[in-house]
């Protein structure tokens, strides 16, 4: 939310963000924000928020009128696989605490694979202690950059900004 919150609203660029899952964060968000949904989507600062896509053709969201798309692809990323390949950047955000840090590993163990063409996207994490991000960095090799603490991504503090753009990289969103 935080790096879609940097494009529309410090880069000026128009956003959405697509839960391709149907895990329900999504609606639970426009909830929380008290934001007017129209069918399956909202817009919130900005930013438009699509949920469920994936059990339509979420492909067809390339053909919008948008600079940047996020994709949150959930833990079935193999279906999506070609639309992650496609993505100008590839970001994972890994939780490494003891209770999560497995799918980590299998999403990792998958990136690897030759069908992948070994990737190795770029991975950061949010409140993974350093014990906890170097173990899995000694074990599977890939460097996981440790992202500060947001407490809100729809407000931004100006030390962000510089973090994340720099994440973003000078591509063409």
């Amino acid at each position: 939310m935080a790096l879609a919150n940097c494009l529309a609203s410090g880069k000026g660029k128009k956003t959405a963000v697509l839960e391709l899952e149907n895990e329900n964060c999504f609606r639970w968000l426009a909830d929380e924000k008290k934001a007017i949904r129209r069918n399956d989507a909202f817009r919130y600062q900005k930013i438009d928020f699509y949920f469920g896509t994936g059990r339509r053709n979420p492909a067809a969201m390339f053909n919008m009128d948008y600079d940047a798309l996020i994709f949150d692809l959930g833990k079935n990323v193999s279906e999506y696989r070609e639309m992650f390949l496609t993505s100008d950047r590839k970001l994972v955000l890994c939780v490494l605490q003891k209770w999560k840090r497995k799918e980590a590993e299998i999403m990792l163990e998958r990136f690897q694979n030759p069908v992948w063409g070994y990737l190795t996207p770029d991975f950061y994490t949010i409140s993974s202690s350093d014990d906890e991000r170097k173990k899995f960095e000694r074990r599977s090799g890939v460097t996981v950059k440790q992202l500060p603490w947001i407490p809100d991504p729809f407000h931004l503090t100006v030390n962000l900004l510089p973090v994340l753009s720099d994440i973003l990289g000078n591509g063409p969103y």
